[in-house]
């Protein structure tokens, strides 16, 4: 089973999934990581949140009355309009990044175009969003 990348973004209390797997962003996130610092952007690995992991492998306890309320207690936040400044300066700059292929590249573009398409609507005042480590 391999780890992928969930896109949360949260509310007002609620948590809103887009429920796809984002592989290349999980795969590719140092390099996308380092090619956001460069850039100036916000780091991804600062949005990075694994709250899921750590109820698989038995380190936190899920409730059971809404696992989504302890998830939206002890996930790792950010403010999702800075998200959307990262996964837009990321989309506008990843032709030139070196250290992906250009078949990465095309999976992650397309991991981002998904993204940000599920972000953009959301990012709104007080939103926060988060990149959740599933398996």
């Amino acid at each position: 089973m391999a780890m992928v990348f969930w896109a949360h973004v949260a509310f007002d209390g609620a948590l809103h999934c887009e429920g796809a797997d984002r592989l290349a962003l999980y795969r590719h996130r140092h390099a996308l990581d380092a090619l956001a610092q460069r850039l100036g952007l916000p780091r991804l690995d600062a949005m990075v949140d694994t709250t899921d992991l750590r109820f698989n492998f038995g380190e936190l306890d899920v409730p059971d009355d809404d696992p989504n309320a302890a998830m939206l207690v002890n996930g790792v936040w950010c403010d999702a309009e800075r998200a959307l400044l990262l996964f837009e300066g990321l989309d506008a700059a990843l032709d030139g990044e070196a250290t992906l292929d250009a078949k990465a590249r095309l999976a992650v573009r397309e991991e981002l175009q998904g993204v940000l398409d599920f972000l953009r609507p959301r990012a709104i005042d007080g939103a926060r969003f988060n990149l959740a480590v599933v398996m």
